[in-house]
């Protein structure tokens, strides 16, 4: 049993001049997992929270048109 840890980050923009970051660290056995299969997966989990992000902030700023100074 070999274990090892992978992190996986992506930055997305909110707004004109906002961006937000998110970021996973997993640990993963490689005797069931192999590198690009706990790549993918946090990509994925990534991915999916960057969409819902970018849902929720889009709503946000409709929800608020006021320019920020």
């Amino acid at each position: 049993m070999t274990v090892f840890k992978l992190a996986y980050g992506r930055r997305f923009r909110t707004a004109p001049y906002e961006t937000a970051e998110i970021m996973i660290e997993d640990t993963f056995d490689s005797d069931k997992v192999s590198i690009q299969q706990a790549h993918d997966l946090t990509k994925h989990i990534v991915d999916v929270l960057v969409y819902e992000d970018k849902e929720y902030y889009a709503r946000e700023a409709a929800s608020h048109p006021e320019k920020r100074s």
